[in-house]
């Protein structure tokens, strides 16, 4: 557990650093909109290709792993959505739009970077499976 504190702390650093500075206006706006561009549509994907192309073509298409990553988005989303509608009292247009945003951060920009570095793949399969 301390290891995969240890891994994500610089991601969750950077982002309190960006919470902090927008809080305290340290950052103009037009510059935090241009970095979040950037991160979005550069970096980011730059990553994911990044960790995809670094990997055998039959560890890339791994049926159960798409599954389960499609089936926790499903419930990510459905949860957010329903928390948003029910205990928020957003309206659905609001809500899709929490839910979407929740799914994405986690499920494409965290997630991908966290899990080959916190854990085994074939440990993490043996964990699910039993």
């Amino acid at each position: 557990m301390i290891s995969f504190f240890l891994i994500s702390l610089p991601i969750f650093g950077v982002i309190g650093v960006g919470w902090a500075a927008t809080r305290t206006r340290l950052v103009a706006q037009g510059a935090l909109d241009a970095l979040n561009a950037f991160s979005f549509r550069f970096a980011l994907p730059a990553l994911l290709l990044r960790l995809i192309a670094g990997q055998p073509l039959r560890q890339s298409f791994n049926p159960e792993f798409y599954t389960g990553y499609l089936a926790s988005g499903a419930i990510i989303f459905v949860l957010v959505l329903g928390t948003s509608r029910v205990v928020a009292a957003r309206d659905l247009s609001t809500a899709a739009a929490h839910a979407t945003t929740a799914t994405v951060s986690n499920l494409g920009f965290l997630g991908p970077p966290l899990m080959p570095s916190s854990a085994n793949v074939e440990q993490a399969r043996s964990r699910w499976r039993s």
